[in-house]
């Protein structure tokens, strides 16, 4: 049981607030503008394509930049229902997404959603929380035994 609760808090807690922290670091510094996606980065991912966008944009000083989005993702449904959702209710352009670059090296850029920057750190956390917490009850069974065991030993004392 501590097992488990060692391994969540190594393997899962520390690397999103790790990841977390980085991002931070990179949001504070970062400058926002809008972008293009001009195209899709595919690759064949173990269970099938998966694809990143590319985006194109414009600094302040006239430049144009390209990057290829870091997070790769596979098609799912909901890529598909939120893609229609947006483009035919909320009427939005959904080639046109907000970006973060650095002012310092504007390759160094993200797509500004929590699909591309938080969800895996995120999704990382709630399972290692979601890990304690299901070891907790079985935690405190375990030292109710030893406590318990401790008076009973104490009584032959």
């Amino acid at each position: 049981m501590i097992v488990l609760i060692v391994v969540a808090v190594l393997c899962l807690i520390v690397p999103s607030l790790v990841w977390g922290f980085f991002l931070l670091s990179f949001r504070l510094r970062s400058l926002e503008t809008t972008g293009t996606i001009i195209d899709y980065h595919t690759s064949r991912g173990r269970y099938g394509d998966i694809s990143a966008p590319v985006v194109e944009f414009r600094l302040p000083d006239g430049r144009t930049i390209t990057f290829t989005e870091k997070t790769h993702t596979s098609g799912t449904i909901f890529d598909l229902l939120s893609d229609l959702f947006s483009r035919f209710v909320l009427k939005k352009d959904t080639n046109s997404v907000k970006v973060l670059y650095d002012p310092n090296d504007p390759q160094k850029a993200r797509v500004n959603t929590f699909t591309y920057l938080y969800f895996i750190p995120t999704l990382l956390f709630v399972i290692g929380l979601g890990l304690i917490l299901f070891t907790i009850p079985a935690f405190r069974e375990f030292l109710i035994l030893i406590i318990d065991y401790i008076e009973r030993l104490a009584k032959y004392l």
